[in-house]
């Protein structure tokens, strides 16, 4: 038999048994199912599969050669121009063909290669990147495409070793299917001192795995959709104008970067779905300019390491050791529904990590965004919330208003909110501090390193009993002056220091009237000692309510808290006060009320 006759027959068992399965020939619907092969077997058979569909056609019927050297710039180019005026579809069999130039004017294309979608790592024998793969391999400089692109569709193709996919275009739809990158600098890439920008490119089923510095997708890309991808051990985005984008069901690990994804700059841009995993830095960098920014429903696990995937240090600040890094001056950021989760660091037992879930980035002002429905109890080593320069009136978290249990997370989320937050705590627990607006209902141990602002009602804060409502510790009603005549004139109220008082906030409320114009003064010490300081007061014809907070340190071995306020100086006038309250618990009693008129 001849070669001729060996291939015929061959044509016919494959004609044969896709009538068989019920596909038509004419249609060309065998073709997903027969792309999902990868080895140089399979590719053939879909080569001859494709020769049995009479709109399909190989690029190696226009010259193509995949054997690596042969320059097949001009094939693939006449093969693009013959499609769009014919409306063919183009495969791609197994092979590696060079393309050292950059292909146009695709409008209508459809490539087919035989690839499944393929990763690799670097170690040996894991690379089977071109195994029985449709392979096209640039020079390491050049773009693959042209900035003409209007409707392209690329599926089952890997992409080796150019210089940038594509060149910035704003095409009707471009889609890339089960395709893999190996070694490109870029894919897209639109720097923010050009105008250029791209549109519409959707990436589906690919794969990532490119070991390099620079970011695969970088600046102004709009109207776009990364679903269902993996991005191993590269840079995968630094966005800069970024508008419309979604990224939904991905993986990212084994990335030695400060950031996996980095945002400056972008609005209306979801991230759903998505695992971040054993990432030296941090998955996230939302910078300034950032608005309607949705990251919900993501699986965070084993970020910001400060490790590479060798295990060597990379020298990271705390910032870049946390899950998201925030910056401020943005709008509408809103983290809603994920998963925090701290682990050991590669695959060797390293060290737990991350230190923090959210940091902050020092001498920005204004970061506000929304933090509801995370699970991140188990996402730290070291606190929830870092702030690079410890100022924590430059970022405002709003989040939820009640808490099942006291945690490091509660503590920071109520330091950085602009409500009252209550949490209830059951069992013994060691923290930074209780911030002023936190509510504690405690049935157990408290232990803190520095002071309780807030409220604990019930159990101990570091041994101390605390009560399990809001109580007037001190009150007086009536008349009290305090005039002056050229020389000081002072009053005051003496409140008993009990043990449920010590390292306490107590609010003080009074109302009082001034007249003439004294020089005023309000102070208060314990015991006599050093003064406390307390805003200052100021004139007041009518009646007027005077609040203000001060702590009671755990370590006070006094027994009275002196409250003083009079006239001072050579001026004439006084001070007259009609009634006093120091309470637990920042209420102002009914008393003083009573009293404003």
């Amino acid at each position: 038999m001849s070669d001729n006759d060996r291939h015929m027959m061959s044509r016919r068992k494959l004609l044969i048994s896709m009538a068989a399965v019920g596909v038509g020939v004419a249609t060309g619907n065998i073709l997903p199912s027969l792309l999902n092969r990868n080895s140089k077997e399979e590719g053939d058979y879909v080569a001859a599969a494709v020769m049995a569909d009479k709109e399909s056609r190989l690029v190696t019927d226009y010259g193509a050669v995949g054997d690596g050297v042969k320059d097949n710039t001009q094939s693939f180019q006449s093969a693009i121009n013959d499609a769009v005026a014919k409306g063919y579809k183009l495969v791609i069999p197994s092979g590696r063909f060079l393309i050292k130039g950059t292909l146009v004017n695709l409008d209508n294309v459809s490539m087919h290669g035989v690839s499944l979608t393929k990763n690799y790592w670097r170690q040996d024998n894991y690379d089977d990147f071109e195994k029985g793969a449709s392979v096209l391999i640039g020079t390491g400089k050049n773009a693959l495409f042209g900035k003409k692109m209007s409707r392209a569709a690329f599926t089952g193709i890997c992409f080796s070793k150019f210089g940038r996919i594509a060149d910035p275009s704003s095409p009707r739809y471009v889609l890339f299917q089960s395709c893999s990158f190996k070694d490109v600098t870029t894919v897209l890439d639109a720097p923010s001192n050009q105008t250029a920008a791209y549109h519409n490119f959707k990436f589906v089923d690919c794969a990532f795995t490119v070991y390099r510095s620079s970011a695969l997708f970088s600046g102004r890309i709009l109207d776009s959709m990364w679903d269902r991808c993996v991005f191993v051990g590269s840079n995968p985005m630094e966005l800069t104008q970024a508008k419309a984008n979604q990224v939904t069901n991905s993986r990212f690990e084994w990335i030695d970067r400060g950031t996996a994804i980095s945002l400056y700059a972008c609005e209306q841009m979801l991230f759903n779905g998505n695992y971040f995993d054993r990432i030296s830095g941090a998955a996230f960098e939302i910078k300034q300019g950032n608005k309607e920014i949705l990251i919900t429903g993501n699986q965070f696990n084993r970020c910001g390491s400060g490790l590479s995937s060798a295990g060597d240090s990379l020298n990271y600040k705390d910032l870049n050791k946390s899950f998201i890094i925030l910056y401020g001056e943005f709008t509408d950021v809103n983290i809603s529904a994920n998963t925090f989760s701290k682990n050991a660091s590669g695959d060797h037992d390293g060290e737990p990590c991350p230190k923090y879930v959210l940091a902050k980035r020092a001498g920005i002002a204004d970061c506000t965004l929304r933090f509801y429905g995370n699970d991140v109890e188990n996402g730290y080593t070291k606190t929830f919330l870092y702030v690079e320069d410890k100022d924590y009136s430059s970022i405002l978290i709003k989040g939820e208003k009640a808490f099942q249990e006291l945690s490091q997370h509660v503590i920071d989320m109520a330091k950085c909110s602009n409500y009252n937050i209550e949490a209830a705590c059951t069992s013994e627990v060691k923290l930074s501090e209780v911030p002023s607006n936190l509510i504690v209902h405690n049935k157990s141990a408290i232990k803190i390193e520095g002071k309780q602002l807030g409220t604990v009602f019930g159990g101990t804060v570091n041994g101390y009993p605390r009560y399990d409502r809001p109580e007037i510790i001190y009150e007086e009603t009536g008349p009290k002056l305090s005039s002056s005549n050229g020389a000081d004139k002072l009053s005051g109220y003496s409140i008993p220091i009990t043990r449920m008082l010590h390292g306490v906030q107590l609010t003080i409320s009074f109302v009082y009237v001034t007249s003439g114009s004294p020089n005023m003064k309000i102070s208060a010490s314990i015991s006599g000692s050093t003064d406390i300081k307390l805003p200052d007061l100021t004139g007041a014809a009518q009646r007027k309510l005077y609040v203000a907070n001060l702590y009671v340190p755990f370590q006070s071995n006094g027994k009275t808290l002196q409250i003083n306020y009079g006239a001072l100086g050579s001026l004439k006038g006084s001070v007259q006060i009609y009634a006093f309250a120091a309470t637990y618990a920042s209420f102002t009693p009914k008393s003083i009320y009573d009293q404003l008129g």
